[in-house]
């Protein structure tokens, strides 16, 4: 009887650790942000980010700052092969803020609580996933036929400020990051839970053994309206 006892015992307090360890798992999972939470599409609404850029020419020497802004307009819905809705965006450029807008391409956008993709010159690209938690990383080419890039989550609480306001709660996915003696690259985009994309870095370098910069660029994305 005793003995009984003892592995009752012991099996009620496995079953009530397991249990405890299925709920705080499942408490996790609840907490966590869904992929909609920072990116939804509207039809009609536009957004327009200031590129800040800095080129690097090797060949002639020279150092070039140059600015251009980029409109994102969302014009329409469809469905594609898989009955999903999806959003189609028209992308325009211009050189300066008082110029006239000049339409650069159009591509598809799909998001939903579990993923975000999307679709830009026949390639498809995953840029969130759900679960959304620092750490958790996930292939960007899965449903293409590109080499396999993985992003991360870096941050789910970051902050920036823009001038014309400062953001926090920030998601910050790393997209890539890889160095070595005389090459460096560097890609981050920053999310905000009521703004969507907010910024991005895109940075593309050849050194010297010294750490001169010779040729690359460092293009630098933020919202402005």
């Amino acid at each position: 009887m005793k003995l009984f006892k003892k592995w009752f015992s012991l099996f009620l307090g496995v079953l009530l650790l397991t249990a405890c360890e299925e709920e705080d798992c499942c408490e996790d999972i609840v907490d966590q942000p869904t992929v909609n939470h920072y990116v939804a599409f509207e039809v009609g609404v536009e957004k327009v980010y200031r590129i800040d850029s800095i080129k690097y020419d090797d060949f002639s020497g020279t150092v070039d700052t140059l600015t251009h802004w980029r409109k994102e307009l969302t014009v329409e819905t469809f469905r594609d092969l898989e009955n999903r809705l999806n959003y189609r965006q028209e992308i325009y450029l211009r050189e300066d803020s008082l110029a006239n807008w000049r339409k650069l391409k159009v591509r598809s956008v799909f998001v939903d609580e579990s993923v975000f993709e999307l679709k830009e010159d026949n390639v498809v690209k995953i840029k969130l996933r759900y679960p959304i938690k620092v750490g958790r990383a996930w292939d960007a080419n899965l449903m293409n036929t590109l080499g396999e890039q993985n992003y991360s989550y870096q941050s789910l609480n970051a902050k920036e400020d823009f001038g014309w306001g400062q953001f926090t709660n920030l998601l910050v996915v790393k997209q890539i990051d890889e160095e070595n003696l005389i090459e460096k690259q560097f890609a981050e985009e920053k999310y905000s839970p009521n703004y969507g994309l907010v910024s991005r870095r895109d940075l593309n370098i050849r050194t010297s053994f010294d750490g001169e910069i010779l040729s690359g660029y460092d293009c630098r994305w933020k919202l402005v309206e």
